[in-house]
């Protein structure tokens, strides 16, 4: 039987038009909710969760970052595995770094980066305040996933966010290479990124995609992979498209902390400007080949004036030629001429076909955008300006052509650090001193690990494409002990988990004598997980062993102000109150010790009993102190210590008759 609709109120027509649509809508709901219910995998969460000590902790998905990615991606970008408490203190500064792989802090692994020298200056300045900091940063990601994800960070209760960010838009995620829809209508990136949100949006993505080659192995580096070798032009639709969207993205970004009252510091981003173009022309303007005496510095034979000359005329023709722009700039450095030259190494590095460094379009929009919000703004360009001879950032701050060494972080987390300060965001103690931590290792918590890390990494990096003759220069590596540069290696390579190398390495430091190194690795682990009280024990054993009993005292002060029942603090802390001469509150600690011995550890008890012992020979109370020794040597007869302890208490009894008390 056929029903005729036109015959049906409008209301009917329409309702009856959309049922299909309903119905397809019920069954993807249901398809969604049976998906999440028998394919957990399929889930990615931005948080996990975790428990310790009945503290519930959250912890950064560092694969999180996979649904920006292609599934064919052989190196995928990772956060760091930041962790911090589920439910924020309000006495807690929680900061929030945003940014690519700068504020992520390649080609460093742990606290040698903008967030870690952040976090370890603003807990020097303000030690009684609790000082949290999320490094949100990660390689090869750009402002439209920062956008994306700022929801999560957000419900993060950030009380302050850091940005540093722009040199990724051009080989991001859906940067050149987003799809001819989503170049003509921005907005469906994010709602691709929504759906990849979803489980059968995770399904469909791995069921339509390869498996990631690695036949390449090392050779398929990460900047091979998101560049896809798209050489861009400065002037290109493709140009000015990615710029207009880092500016939509970043007013969005901007606005929606504003709504929420989360205040933002961001600065804008800084290039090497004497590294050479990756890509360019190799033609001039007429069509004809640049002479070799152009593109060859040395080639001038010492003759400079007169090639800049050349060089000059050429460009007035109005060269795009990052090259020829670039071996000017290094001609007028050469003869002197500042100005100049910044203005023609600036030229090269925006006209440079791959866009790594992003062109000062980006800083530009950083300054117009953050001015428009009444954001502060810090210029690390302008610093490493200051620091750099001519005004001229190169090789003096930067691996390559646009990492930073860890003193070129190191100053732009001072920036912000100061900037903090300035806004009196976090107010330094005590009575308002402001003093910032020297760039030093050990003052720093820069691990040595790290800093090898480092040396293999861009070691490697500058070995492969698009680097040519590209050489850097190792910071440790080239002067350490072989014993330790295998230890790198292991975790280079991945045969051996971060956590193990830098305890393999502090042993390393033990046995060799080198207390100062392990500290330093044990302060930058600590500075991650401050949580962990098994590593501050070991520390404060460390302190102890190397002859630093007031440091050792500290921390074993620091895990039982957490943790009151921690039994093995309480012994160290109470022995070595015997020996400063504390003996009330080594008394104190010390039955309080023997209260928490729940287990009836036969071990323990026999230390708390000698400390006890000592204590009380002290304040010449003999009879209590020989009756903890003889509950000490019941409990282990063998006790040296406590032998001995009770030897010297029975021989000055016969020098010194009558004294028993």
């Amino acid at each position: 039987m056929k029903i005729d609709v036109t015959r049906f109120p409008l209301w009917k027509k329409l309702l009856f038009s959309l049922f299909p649509a309903f119905i397809l809508l019920i069954l993807l709901l249901i398809v969604e909710a049976g998906l999440r219910v028998g394919f957990p995998s399929l889930r990615n969460p931005f948080l996990d969760t975790l428990s310790y000590s009945g503290t519930t902790w959250n912890q950064i998905n560092r694969k999180y970052l996979r649904k920006y990615f292609p599934p064919s991606i052989a190196v995928l970008p990772e956060f760091k595995p930041g962790i911090f408490r589920a439910e924020k203190p309000d006495s807690t500064f929680r900061i929030v770094c945003l940014g690519s792989s700068s504020m992520f802090g390649t080609p460093y692994q742990m606290t040698a980066n903008i967030p870690g020298i952040v976090r370890r200056q603003l807990r020097h300045l303000a030690p009684d305040k609790e000082i949290e900091v999320i490094n949100l940063g990660a390689s090869a990601i750009n402002s439209n996933v920062v956008r994306d994800f700022l929801d999560e960070v957000v419900a993060l209760e950030p009380t302050l966010v850091l940005i540093y960010m722009g040199h990724n838009e051009f080989y991001g995620p859906d940067g050149i290479g987003a799809a001819p829809l989503e170049k003509a209508l921005p907005w469906v990136t994010r709602i691709k990124y929504r759906f990849r949100d979803l489980g059968l949006g995770s399904l469909l993505s791995s069921l339509f995609s390869s498996t990631p080659d690695q036949s390449d192995g090392l050779e398929r580096t990460l900047m091979r992979e998101v560049s896809n070798n798209s050489a861009v032009h400065l002037d290109s639709p493709d140009a000015r498209r990615i710029e207009r969207i880092f500016e939509a993205n970043l007013d969005a970004i901007l606005e929606e902390l504003k709504d929420h009252r989360i205040p933002v510091i961001i600065s804008d981003i800084v290039s090497n400007l004497h590294f050479r173009p990756f890509l360019s022309d190799s033609t001039l303007p007429d069509g004809n080949p640049i002479p070799r005496e152009f593109t060859t510095l040395s080639a001038a034979k010492g003759d400079l004036r007169s090639l800049s000359v050349a060089m000059k005329k050429i460009v007035e023709k109005d060269s795009t030629n990052a090259m020829l722009h670039y071996r000017l700039g290094e001609v007028l450095t050469a003869l002197g001429n500042r100005s100049e030259a910044r203005h023609h190494l600036l030229l090269a590095k925006d006209l440079d076909l791959l866009k790594f460094r992003a062109p000062e379009s980006i800083n530009a929009t950083i300054h117009s955008v953050a001015a428009h919000y009444n954001v502060p703004l810090v210029s690390a360009d302008s610093v490493f300006q200051s620091l750099s001879p001519y005004g001229i950032p190169g090789n003096n701050l930067f691996w390559e052509h646009l990492h930073p060494t860890v003193y070129g972080y190191y100053e732009i987390a001072n920036l912000f650090v100061r900037r903090i300060v300035d806004l009196g965001l976090v107010v330094p103690s005590p009575e308002g001193r402001f003093s910032l931590l020297p760039f030093d290792s050990d003052s720093l918590s820069l691990a040595w690990l790290d800093l090898a890390y480092a040396d293999l990494s861009m070691k490697n990096l500058t070995t492969h494409w698009p680097f040519r003759d590209y050489s850097i220069q190792p910071k440790v590596i080239d002067t350490s002990d072989p014993a330790l540069v295998d230890i790198a290696m292991r975790v280079y390579t991945l045969r051996e988990g971060w956590d193990d190398g830098c305890h393999a390495s502090i042993q390393h430091f033990e046995r060799t004598k080198h207390p100062s190194m392990a500290i330093t690795t044990y302060l930058a682990l600590l500075d991650e997980f401050s949580y962990d009280r098994a590593l501050r024990y070991r520390l404060a054993n460390l302190y102890r062993n190397f002859g630093r009993p007031e440091e050792s005292v500290r921390e074993y002060e620091r895990i039982l102000a957490d943790d009151p029942h921690h039994l093995s603090s309480l012994i160290e802390l109470g022995l070595l109150d015997v020996n400063f001469g504390r003996f009330d509150q080594s008394i104190s600690l010390l039955s309080r010790a023997l209260r928490e011995n729940l287990s009836g550890n036969a071990s323990a008890e026999a230390t708390i009993h000698y400390g006890l012992a000592g204590a009380y020979a002290n304040k010449e109370d003999i009879s209590a102190a020989l009756g903890h020794l003889r509950e000490s040597l019941r409990l282990n007869p063998s006790y040296t210590a406590a032998l001995e302890l009770q030897s010297a208490i029975l021989q000055s009894q016969r020098t010194t008759p009558g004294k028993s008390r």
